[in-house]
């Protein structure tokens, strides 16, 4: 399997789900695996090392929760814990990364602007960054992680009985990954349009809203091999381009955040005064994104939405019958 593929291309409707699990897992950790020492050590060649990694982690945190009734609850909780003090250990590495790249787009087309302080003050807190990520690096080796994979591998075990899991949800009872599938999709879908039926018009909302996306969004990848083509290419894509959206969002308000926080530990009168220009103005590209965001994100496409994920798991569900 593609060390970055999203989809588990090896996985059937008719293959033991626990069968599933084990792919799902080796795949999601083995990118994590690989992105840690590249993002800890060559950072500075390519900044997606540490985005990748990030990605990585969220995915393979995904594939614990949604394989959860198949794995040891010790187990999972150790490899959940690790993966979350690798994505926070590169958070503010991320960050500026984003930072610096948005800072150098905006520079070409204010040239009289004072950029390179500002790249100079982005660039300390950026090798700052950098710490956490080569501390993790050193205490988690690529042996010692591999060693931590197997040991949740091994506690991969035939699905049991209906059970609580962590989240209080009932685990689905069915061995096969197409009847698996179909019950977990079943639980995400519910939560995200808990969600997604809410007032979106406060910021906080949308960030949870993004947040429950990218939670259905991960579980479609790990389970799009239970469904028909048109999952990926129909479904999928449009809660793909919510996700963007969402992130074109996300990306202004935390811009908006960063410019006022740099400019309250900025001296130079110049550059605070620049600063507050450049928040100023992401601050209305916040609200034009916002406005354009309800017009596309109505009741009725989030309705449709749910109609037809539904129907694509009832139409499976029959033809399995």
């Amino acid at each position: 399997m593609n060390r970055k593929s999203k989809w588990l291309d090896d996985a059937s409707p008719s293959r033991a789900a626990s069968e599933v699990a084990a792919i799902a897992l080796r795949n999601r950790l083995n990118v994590v695996a690989y992105y840690l020492p590249l993002a800890a050590e060559e950072s500075d060649g390519d900044i997606e090392n540490v985005h990748q990694l990030r990605v990585a982690t969220r995915r393979a945190m995904a594939a614990i929760e949604t394989f959860e009734p198949f794995l040891s609850p010790r187990r999972a909780s150790k490899m959940t814990k690790c993966l979350k003090k690798i994505r926070r250990a590169g958070g503010d590495a991320r960050d500026n990364d984003v930072l610096r790249v948005r800072i150098e787009t905006l520079a070409e087309h204010y040239e009289a602007a004072p950029w390179n302080d500002l790249l100079d003050r982005v660039h300390r807190r950026r090798k700052k960054a950098q710490t956490p990520l080569r501390e993790i690096a050193e205490k988690l080796s690529p042996k010692e992680f591999v060693r931590k994979i197997e040991k949740l591998l091994r506690s991969v075990h035939a699905c049991p009985p209906p059970q609580e899991t962590r989240k209080g949800k009932k685990g689905c009872g069915d061995t096969s990954f197409g009847s698996f599938a179909r019950c977990q999709l079943r639980q995400v879908l519910d939560d995200f349009f808990v969600v997604a039926t809410r007032d979106l018009s406060a910021i906080e909302a949308l960030h949870a809203f993004r947040i429950e996306g990218k939670h259905l969004r991960y579980s479609m990848e790990l389970l799009a091999s239970a469904f028909d083509a048109s999952f990926r290419k129909d479904l999928y894509s449009v809660v793909e381009s919510l996700q963007h959206r969402l992130g074109e969002i996300n990306d202004h308000a935390n811009a908006i955040q960063t410019f006022e926080s740099l400019r309250n530990e900025t001296s130079p009168k110049r550059l605070r005064k620049h600063l507050t220009r450049m928040a100023d103005e992401e601050r209305a590209a916040l609200c034009q994104a916002q406005a354009e965001f309800k017009q596309w994100w109505t009741p009725e496409r989030a309705e449709k939405l749910r109609t037809r994920i539904h129907s694509t798991i009832d139409r499976e569900s029959d033809s399995t019958e």
